[in-house]
C-alpha cells in the first residue's frame, strides 16, 4: 500500500479524468490549474476564488462540441468536491450552481448519447484491466472514479429527459449489467460503486436506516439516524488520499465513516465514536441553545454554519487550520474557513456560540 500511495499522490491528477488508453477522441479543454500542480496548493486556499478561476470562458463554452464539453466536465478539477457532501445529489447540486460547464452540458440535446457511449467504454476498460490482474491498481481506481462521475451525470433528469426509449433501455441494461460486476468487487472499493443507484435513491427519499432523536441543550428534540459503517478499509485509505490531493494544507485527524456526519459532530457530540447522522441541526440555532455572533470574531468552540450544507467547529482561533469538521462520508479534517469543499458563492456563513 505504501508504494501505491506514492504512485497516487505523485501521479493522480484528476478523479477519473484521463483516457488511460492514451487515445484523444476530441480536442481537450485545458483548465488554468490542476491538482498536484505547483499552482494548485496556493489556488485552493480560497475555494471560492479557485472555482471562479475554473469557469470555462463563455465564448469557448459555446464553441466546444458536445463530446469536448463532456470531456471538459469530466476533467473539471473540482468535480470530486461533490462527494464530500452528506449526499451525492446535494453535492452535485452545489457543483452545478458553481460550475458553468454543467449547465451548458444540460442544454445539449445529444449529451445523453455521448455519456452513454463513454460510460460503456469506461466500463469495458475497467473490465479488461480487472481481467488482466487480480491486484487492485491505480488504473482500477481512476476508472472506477471516472465511471462514478459519468453515472452522476446520467442520473440527472436534465440528461434522462432527452433520452429516447431505446437509450433509456440501453442505460437500464448497462447499469444493471455493471452493478453485478461492481458487487463482486465490493471488498476492494465501495464508496464510488453503484453511484447511479445511490443518487436515484437520494432523489426519491431522504429516509436513512434507523431513526432516533437527541436533544439540544434547551431540550428540543432533533432527529438523527443510525447508519452504521458502510465503507471498507480500502475506501478509507483512498478517501484520505483524495483529501490530501484536493485540499493540500489541511490536516486529517479521523478516518472516513458513515457513522456520523458534520452536523452531528459539531452540534451533538464531538467524538469519533459518535454513532449518529444528523440532517438538520437548525433547532440548535433557533431554540436559544446557541446565539449568532460575529464570524470575524469567532472564538474557541463556536459553531460555524455553512448555510445548511455543512457545520464545523472553531477549535484553534488564529491558526491556519482553525476549524474541525467531518466531510460527508469522508474523514474528519482540520481546515480553514476558505480551504474546504463548501466555501463558494453564494454561500452565507454564520458563527454561533453557546
Amino acid at each position: 500500500m505504501k508504494n501505491l500511495s506514492k504512485i497516487l499522490i505523485g501521479g493522480l491528477v484528476l478523479i477519473g479524468s484521463f483516457m488511460l488508453s492514451g487515445k484523444v477522441e476530441a480536442a481537450e479543454y485545458k483548465y488554468p490549474v490542476y491538482p498536484n500542480s505547483p499552482e494548485w496548493e496556493a489556488s485552493t486556499q480560497d475555494r471560492g476564488n479557485l472555482k471562479a478561476m475554473l469557469q470555462i470562458p463563455q465564448n469557448t463554452l459555446k464553441e466546444l462540441s458536445t463530446e469536448e464539453l463532456v470531456n471538459a466536465v469530466l476533467e473539471y478539477p473540482c468535480f470530486n468536491d461533490m462527494y464530500y457532501y452528506d449526499s451525492k445529489q446535494e453535492g452535485f447540486e452545489a457543483m452545478k450552481s458553481s460550475f458553468n460547464g454543467i449547465n451548458e452540458l444540460f442544454q445539449r440535446k445529444d449529451a445523453d448519447s455521448i455519456l452513454l457511449e463513454k460510460y460503456d467504454e469506461t466500463q469495458k476498460e475497467l473490465k479488461d484491466i480487472s481481467s488482466d490482474t487480480k491486484e487492485f491498481s491505480q488504473e482500477n481506481y481512476e476508472l472506477i472514479c471516472r465511471k462514478s462521475n459519468i453515472e452522476v451525470l446520467l442520473a440527472q433528469e436534465e440528461v434522462k429527459e432527452n433520452m429516447t426509449n431505446e437509450e433509456r433501455n440501453k442505460l437500464d441494461n448497462l447499469i444493471a449489467t455493471y452493478k453485478l460486476t461492481e458487487e463482486k468487487s465490493a471488498d476492494q472499493l465501495t464508496y464510488k460503486q453503484n453511484t447511479y443507484f445511490k443518487i436515484t435513491e437520494e432523489q426519491m427519499t431522504n429516509n436513512i436506516e434507523t431513526r432516533a432523536s437527541v436533544n439540544t441543550p434547551k431540550g428540543t428534540p432533533v432527529y438523527v439516524f443510525s447508519r452504521g459503517e458502510q465503507i471498507s478499509s480500502t475506501d478509507k485509505y483512498y478517501m484520505r488520499l483524495e483529501v490530501e490531493r484536493d485540499f493540500p494544507g489541511t490536516i486529517i485527524v479521523g478516518d472516513g465513516t458513515t457513522c456520523y456526519n458534520c452536523h452531528s459532530f459539531a452540534w451533538y457530540w464531538m467524538d469519533v465514536n459518535n454513532k449518529y447522522w444528523m440532517n438538520d441541526p437548525s433547532a440548535y440555532m433557533t431554540d436559544g441553545s446557541y446565539k449568532e455572533v460575529s464570524l470575524n470574531g469567532r472564538k474557541m468552540n463556536d459553531r460555524i454554519w455553512f448555510s445548511k450544507v455543512h457545520s464545523a467547529v472553531e477549535t484553534a482561533p488564529g491558526d491556519k487550520n482553525d476549524m474541525l469538521s467531518k466531510w460527508g462520508d469522508y474523514p474528519l479534517v482540520r481546515h480553514s474557513l476558505t480551504n474546504n469543499p463548501y466555501y463558494t458563492a453564494p454561500l452565507i456563513i454564520k458563527a454561533y456560540r453557546r
